[in-house]
C-alpha cells in the first residue's frame, strides 16, 4: 500500500515539475559522455534529474554568481548517473547544493602523516562531508561536463563521496546489503587500491588519475567517474572492482 502511494506521489511530482524539452536537450548536448547511453537509462536519468530538483537545493555560495536552470540541471543530472538504476532516496540526509563562482578553502580540517591538524588548506573545487551541503566550483562543473577532455568529472566525484558516507565515514565502501557483498567489495577494493598506489608512488604515468591513490575514499570517487564515462578503461584496468561497481550502479548490461 505505501509503495503504492509512494510511486503514486512520484509520478504526480513528475507530471508537475517536467523538465522542459528544450533545457533537457541542452543540458544532454553539453555532457557527450551520455551520447552512447540508451534512451532508457535516459528516461530515467531525466525523471531522477527531476525529483533531485524537486528535493534539493542548488543555491549560489556568492553573490557575484547566478545559478541558471541549465545550471541547477547539469548538476542535478550529472549527480543522477550514479543512482540512475536505484532510487532519490539514496541522496538522504541532505538538501543543499553551494556552486562557488570559484575554486575556495575547505571548510574542514585534517591531519598530515604526522598527526598534526589543519585548517583548512589550499583551494579545492569541491568537497562533501556526510551530514552537510556539498560544494562545487562551478568554472571546475563546467570544464569536467566533457569528460574525455578534462579527464574527470567533479559532479559525479562528489556525489560519489555522498553514497559512501551513507554508511558511516568515507572508506570506498558504500552500503551493501548483505555481509558477503561487502567482503566481497572489500577485497576487490583493497587489491585494486594496493596495486594503483603502488604504480603511482613508483612514478607510473597512469591513464587514472593519480590522486586516486590518495585514500581508499578517493579511489572510490575516482573509479566511480570512470565507471559512469569511461567504462572500458576501469573494465580493463581492475576488472574485479569494476565488476563490483557494476554489481552496486548497475549501470551496464554486464552482470
Amino acid at each position: 500500500m505505501f509503495s503504492r502511494l509512494r510511486h503514486f506521489l512520484q509520478a504526480r511530482t513528475l507530471q508537475k515539475n517536467r523538465l522542459p524539452d528544450d533545457l533537457w536537450d541542452e543540458t544532454l548536448s553539453l555532457l557527450p559522455f551520455l551520447a552512447n547511453w540508451p534512451p532508457p537509462n535516459l528516461q530515467r536519468l531525466r525523471a531522477l534529474s527531476t525529483l533531485f530538483l524537486v528535493e534539493k537545493n542548488i543555491v549560489s555560495g556568492h553573490a557575484s554568481l547566478v545559478v541558471s536552470p541549465l545550471m541547477r540541471t547539469l548538476v542535478a543530472a550529472q549527480a543522477c548517473t550514479l543512482i540512475v538504476n536505484k532510487s532519490i532516496a539514496e541522496y538522504k540526509g541532505f538538501s543543499d547544493i553551494v556552486v562557488h563562482p570559484d575554486s575556495f578553502v575547505s571548510s574542514q580540517d585534517y591531519v598530515d602523516d604526522a598527526g598534526v591538524v589543519h585548517e583548512g588548506g589550499e583551494p579545492i573545487a569541491g568537497e562533501t562531508s556526510d551530514d552537510g551541503p556539498v560544494l562545487l566550483s562551478w568554472p571546475d562543473v563546467w570544464e569536467s561536463t566533457d569528460f574525455e577532455s578534462s579527464g574527470m568529472n567533479l559532479v559525479v566525484h562528489e556525489f560519489a563521496h555522498k553514497l559512501d558516507m551513507q554508511n558511516g565515514a568515507a572508506n570506498g565502501i558504500p552500503p551493501l546489503p548483505t555481509r558477503e557483498e561487502h567482503e566481497r567489495w572489500y577485497r576487490a577494493l583493497n587489491v585494486a587500491f594496493t596495486d594503483f598506489r603502488s604504480r603511482v608512488n613508483s612514478g607510473e604515468m597512469t591513464q587514472i588519475d593519480p590522486y586516486a591513490s590518495e585514500h581508499e575514499s578517493e579511489f572510490f570517487a575516482v573509479c566511480a567517474e570512470l565507471y559512469v564515462a569511461s567504462p572500458d578503461l576501469l573494465r580493463a584496468t581492475y576488472p574485479d572492482f569494476y565488476r563490483e561497481l557494476n554489481g552496486y550502479f548497475q549501470l551496464w548490461n554486464e552482470l
